[in-house]
């Protein structure tokens, strides 16, 4: 591998992964979308670029708007610094992916070295749950819950939630035990479809993984991590470039969101949602037929619970920031490339591997922050729309 793809691999890494980590903060943001620039300048030294005229303009298009909707609010200053964050990312993202000449090499080397930062950060965050301090010590700082573990003088820490006592849950060097599970995830995808190496070590791999989502305690990593187990049979076995397996499949989801619907009150009853619903109904109670742009979401529950929280749902701040007109366009978007993964994912590994990501990360987005909101899952899903369009596979 050249230098430059080498420079090429480091940024995306970094990416998406220090811009989650406990050391986070605004100079490592601005180191990383640096570094993306920098890597886009030496991409395009010497060569005649050529990308995808109508995913560019899409997303010049998505920019634009989201630009323009904050320039009548008052919350104009908070919502364009997250719009132009999110936004660079995502275009800088497009613009490196579309001048690389090994986007497949530089693409597989990113999440191969994602998932060996995972493992670290399992073992990291294992050695202190089983070694660390039984109490938990709050970060005023970083505005977070940590365990500490002190070895020859020097301190060492990570994320926690919960009571030592009697079950805490742990997010290793990141910010929060559900980033950690939903690394482990990816990574476990990882292992499990694209890594070639010999089956004893792809499978020691995949268990560290699933150990690293037990001590992270996420329901939703936990139900994740079957229906990805499934999935990954269900494509190998059925090709869904047939319409019928499509109209199969899409019947399938019916009747299980059906299912739910029918069920929903003893469903509810029995799941502890850790305070999302009022989140979820102060956002579903400020949803306008035209949105205040990115960020709006979280005003509207800082003016109504005083902290600074996100809405824990993707969909419903879709709704909030962009409205009912345009939410609905990005919606249409995001199933358009749904239907486009699906269809070609019994085609490649790559193409089954980028499908799950992508189907996980619309999972986790009912109940995280994932797309349209800066940080690492954002980052993730356009980084595997735009290498998918990018690299000939959408076609």
């Amino acid at each position: 591998m050249s230098v430059l793809q080498k420079i090429n691999v480091l940024s995306i890494t970094l990416l998406l992964t220090a811009t989650q980590l406990l050391i986070s903060n605004n100079a490592i943001i601005i180191f990383c979308i640096a570094l993306l620039f920098l890597c886009f300048l030496l991409n395009t030294k010497g060569q005649n670029v050529k990308g995808n005229r109508k995913m560019l303009s899409i997303l010049v298009l998505f920019f634009a708007v989201s630009v323009l909707l904050t320039l009548y609010n008052s919350y104009f200053i908070k919502n364009i610094y997250s719009t132009l964050l999110v936004w660079s990312t995502i275009l800088l993202l497009y613009f490196i992916i579309t001048t690389q000449k090994d986007k497949e090499i530089i693409f597989l080397s990113v999440f191969k070295w994602f998932s060996i930062i995972t493992i670290i950060l399992i073992i990291y965050g294992s050695i202190i749950y089983i070694f660390g301090s039984k109490q938990l010590v709050y970060n005023s700082i970083n505005k977070c819950y940590y365990q500490e573990f002190s070895i020859l003088g020097h301190k060492f820490i990570q994320s926690a939630v919960g009571d030592p006592k009697y079950g805490m849950f742990v997010g290793s060097f990141t910010g929060n035990p559900n980033t950690l599970s939903f690394m482990c995830i990816f990574s476990m995808l990882y292992f499990m479809v694209i890594d070639d190496h010999k089956a004893i070590k792809k499978v020691l791999s995949v268990l560290i993984c699933i150990f690293g989502l037990l001590i992270s305690g996420s329901r939703l990593g936990l139900v994740l991590m079957v229906i990805m187990f499934l999935l990954n049979i269900v494509i190998k076995k059925i090709d869904f470039s047939n319409k019928k397996n499509i109209i199969g499949i899409l019947f399938f989801f019916l009747i299980i969101v059906l299912l739910v619907l029918f069920n929903y009150d003893k469903i509810y009853s029995n799941i502890d949602f850790n305070g999302r619903t009022r989140m979820w109904e102060i956002g579903m109670n400020n949803i306008r037929l035209i949105g205040n742009g990115i960020n709006t979401d979280n005003i509207y529950l800082y003016d109504y619970l005083h902290i600074n929280t996100s809405m824990h749902n993707s969909y419903i701040s879709l709704y909030v920031n962009y409205g009912i007109i345009i939410g609905s366009v990005i919606m249409v978007f995001l199933i358009i490339v749904f239907i486009r993964l699906l269809k070609s994912a019994h085609e490649t590994n790559i193409n089954r591997y980028i499908f799950m990501l992508y189907f996980s990360l619309l999972i986790m987005g009912l109940s995280e922050s994932v797309f349209l909101i800066f940080g690492f899952y954002n980052s993730m899903l356009f980084y595997i729309i735009n290498f998918y369009y990018l690299n000939d596979r959408g076609k």
